[in-house]
């Protein structure tokens, strides 16, 4: 599920008075979720594009830094935690944006009262956090085991 689709949630689930089924309001069927979708229901997909983008990006930039000082050191920009770190900040900032958002385009279309008061999503901010996190590292633990039981099997 996107960080936009997280966020229009939260907010929809603070205007209304009864509590909602957030797998069933978004597909607008009335099957239960499998236990998959109960599963990928946080992951930030936006995220994840713009961190997959962000690493191709970053390998162009350190070769061509590289291609230009043969001889020295990476700087401190060069390195791959940085990019963790800035997604891990953004994540939840970018739910934060979006159901902020979609909670004022509430309040002005008259779907919530102008005296509601806007509460962050805490939860769906942790949550999508971690999944990030998770994806990130079961990635490039799959990736590991590719590349090395590859050439165990090929050996």
């Amino acid at each position: 599920m996107g960080i936009a689709t997280l966020g229009r949630v939260a907010a929809k689930r603070q205007w209304r008075l009864e509590p909602i089924d957030d797998s069933k309001s978004i597909s607008g069927d009335d099957n239960e979720p499998t236990p998959f979708e109960q599963l990928t229901k946080y992951i930030p997909t936006e995220t994840i594009t713009f961190f997959v983008a962000a690493i191709g990006a970053r390998q162009v930039v350190i070769d061509s830094w590289r291609a230009g000082h043969p001889d020295q050191e990476l700087p401190w920009w060069g390195d791959p935690w940085l990019l963790i770190i800035v997604f891990v900040i953004l994540t939840p900032l970018m739910l934060w944006l979006t159901a902020a958002s979609a909670f004022k385009r509430g309040q002005n279309s008259g779907q919530i009262p102008p005296d509601a008061k806007f509460e962050t999503p805490w939860f769906d901010m942790i949550a999508s956090t971690i999944a990030f996190l998770s994806g990130h590292f079961l990635c490039r633990a799959f990736g590991r085991l590719l590349t090395q039981g590859s050439t165990q099997l090929l050996a």
